[in-house]
């Protein structure tokens, strides 16, 4: 499922509940819990842009670990740069 279909159902009140099982649940993989997260990074901004989207991205950010944390962080601020016609 692409992420921005992953967007649009956490932006609904019963999706993002869909999201809170899925994170929470002890039967889903760390691995696979990992990976939705990773999914996100570059798209917390659309996320957390709705009332229940930003719920899904409290979650999310209180599941990972300090290493997505910090590359959610660096790829917010460096992709503007990467951009920029003199940036090689």
């Amino acid at each position: 499922m692409a992420v921005d279909e992953r967007i649009c159902i956490a932006h609904d009140a019963a999706g993002s509940r869909i999201f809170d099982v899925f994170l929470e649940s002890p039967t889903v993989s760390s691995k696979m819990k990992r990976r939705l997260v990773m999914d996100f990074i570059g798209h917390y901004y659309k996320l957390v842009d709705d009332k229940f989207g930003s719920r899904v991205g409290d979650r999310c950010w209180a599941f990972t670990d300090t290493y997505l944390k910090v590359c959610n962080l660096l790829f917010c601020f460096v992709s503007p740069f990467i951009q920029h016609p003199y940036c090689i």
